[in-house]
């Protein structure tokens, strides 16, 4: 019966028909309906199959299911595909998943990119773009921005203060000491 419901889009039952596949040790049956809900974007079901496959030792998939996940929409998804593809040295791809989401229209992937611009010393461009997206009401971009302004006070306050505890260099020398100094033998 949950499995009808589920598979008529009622994808409130999702959890627990799952879970009850897995009490009854139905893995592949399991694991089966994961993969279907993946393709809608489903936060429940990416995660679960993730830790499935992980505990099978098949990360090796995990890359997959978070690329299908991000195409279905899932702003979770993308955030950890971004991570995985961060850690394994892929950052250009990250970029170019951010910039693709962001021209179609997944705002928080716009957040993710504002974020990396500003940490790549973009910041005047990237706390424009979240100025834009706070005044249209977006309160993630108002927040975003706020951290950032602060990190940014923060820096010139930590600068400034290292500046005041480095003692000044002593004078150089003026023009009329270099030349006297020239002149001794």
């Amino acid at each position: 019966m949950l499995q009808e419901a589920v598979n008529c889009g009622y994808v409130q039952y999702l959890e627990k028909l799952v879970q009850l596949q897995f009490r009854a040790g139905n893995v592949a049956d399991a694991e089966r309906t994961l993969r279907r809900a993946v393709s809608t974007g489903n936060y429940y079901a990416i995660f679960r199959l993730i830790k499935l496959l992980d505990s099978t030792g098949r990360a090796n998939e995990v890359e997959h299911v978070l690329r299908d996940g991000a195409e279905a929409g899932s702003p979770d998804a993308v955030r950890s595909l971004v991570n995985l593809l961060d850690q394994s040295n892929r950052s250009f791809e990250a970029d170019r998943i951010l910039r693709q989401k962001d021209a179609d229209g997944v705002r928080p992937a716009g957040h993710m990119l504002a974020i990396r611009e500003f940490c790549n010393g973009n910041a005047e461009s990237a706390l424009r773009r979240l100025r834009e997206w706070a005044k249209d009401g977006d309160l993630v971009a108002q927040d975003i921005e706020s951290k950032l302004n602060h990190t940014l006070v923060d820096d010139a306050t930590r600068i400034a203060e290292q500046s005041a505890a480095t003692p000044m260099p002593k004078a150089l020398p003026g023009v009329a000491d270099l030349s006297r100094a020239r002149e001794r033998p």
